[in-house]
C-alpha cells in the first residue's frame, strides 16, 4: 500500500495496516460484522433504503448465481458498502434510526434471550466497523486514480466526526459505550468458598475445586501422549531415556541439533528410524 488512513487525525500516512496483514485471524475477525451487514441487506433491510441502494442489492441477488464470477460479486458488495457509508442518513418520520449500519448495530446488541449485551463486549464491534469503513474508502481512493491526496480531500467528509454520516454515528456510539464500560463496576464471576487454603471456588455460580483442574490437566496430558504415540508415531519405539541433554548453541555445523550431538548417546539408535 502507498498510504493509509489515520482515524485519529483523519489524514494520509505511510504506515501500513499492520493489523490486517494477518489474513487468517485479524482480518477475518474484522470482516465478520460486514458479512452479517450484507446478509441483512440480502434478506430484507428493516428500514427503507434509497432507490440506488435497492438497485445494487437487486443486482447482488442476481450475481449470486453460478454464471457470475467472484469478482462481479465482490465489486457489487464493495459498491454497496461505499454507497451506504458515503451518504447522510437523517431520521425520518417512521424510523428514528435510518442508517442501516446503525440498525444492524442495534440488532447485534441483543442476546438470544432478548437481553442486551453489556457495553464492554460491544465496543469491539463498533471499532471493527470503523476500521472497515476506512479500508473501504481507502480502496475507493486507489480506484479513483493516482492523486491520492486529492481523492482523500474528496472523501474525507465521510471519515470525520461531527458530520452527518455513518462514521460519525459509530464514533458517538463508541464514546457512549466506552463511557458506560469504564464507569460500570463489573460483578464478580469468581467467589472463593475456601477462605483458608483457597482450594475451592464458585465460577459464575458453579462449584470448582483445584483438584478437578489438576485431574483435567492430567487427563489432557494422557490423551495428548496417547494420540502422539499411537496416531502420529504409529507405536514406533522412539522412547529415549536421558538425564542431561547436551546442546551446543554456538555450533554452526550444518544440520546440527541436540539429536545429532555426539555426546547424546541415547539418540544414536533412533537417528535412522523416521527416515
Amino acid at each position: 500500500m502507498i498510504a493509509i488512513l489515520k482515524i485519529a487525525t483523519c489524514r494520509l500516512d505511510h504506515t501500513p495496516f499492520k493489523k490486517f496483514q494477518d489474513h487468517e485471524v485479524q482480518l477475518r475477525k474484522y470482516i465478520n460484522p460486514v458479512i452479517r451487514l450484507v446478509s441483512m441487506f440480502l434478506h430484507k433491510c428493516p428500514v427503507p433504503l434509497t432507490p440506488e441502494i435497492d438497485n445494487i442489492i437487486q443486482k447482488l441477488h442476481t450475481s449470486l448465481s453460478p454464471r457470475h464470477t467472484l469478482k462481479e460479486v465482490s465489486d457489487l458488495v464493495f459498491q454497496l458498502l461505499c454507497t451506504i457509508w458515503c451518504q447522510e442518513w437523517l431520521p425520518i418520520l417512521c424510523h428514528r434510526i435510518h442508517d442501516p449500519t446503525m440498525v444492524y448495530l442495534a440488532f447485534s446488541s441483543l442476546e438470544e434471550q432478548g437481553t442486551f449485551k453489556d457495553a464492554k463486549s460491544f465496543t469491539g464491534i463498533i471499532a471493527q466497523f470503523k476500521y472497515c469503513i476506512c479500508l473501504a474508502l481507502f480502496a475507493l481512493m486507489h480506484r479513483d486514480g493516482a492523486d491520492l491526496e486529492g481523492s482523500f480531500q474528496h472523501h474525507q467528509y465521510w471519515l470525520q466526526e461531527k458530520n452527518e454520516c455513518t462514521f460519525q454515528s459509530l464514533c458517538t456510539a463508541q464514546h457512549v459505550a466506552s463511557s458506560i464500560a469504564y464507569n460500570t463496576m463489573s460483578l464478580p464471576s469468581i467467589w472463593w468458598t475456601d477462605r483458608e487454603h483457597f482450594q475451592s471456588m464458585l465460577v459464575k455460580g458453579t462449584p470448582l475445586a483445584f483438584q478437578e483442574i489438576q485431574a483435567m490437566l492430567r487427563s489432557l496430558e494422557t490423551d495428548i501422549q496417547s494420540a502422539w504415540e499411537k496416531d502420529v508415531m504409529l507405536n514406533l519405539p522412539l522412547q529415549a531415556n536421558y538425564d542431561l541433554l547436551h546442546d551446543n548453541l554456538t555450533s554452526r555445523r550444518l544440520s546440527y541439533s541436540f539429536t545429532t550431538d555426539e555426546q547424546n548417546k541415547m539418540f544414536v539408535s533412533h537417528r535412522e528410524t523416521l527416515v
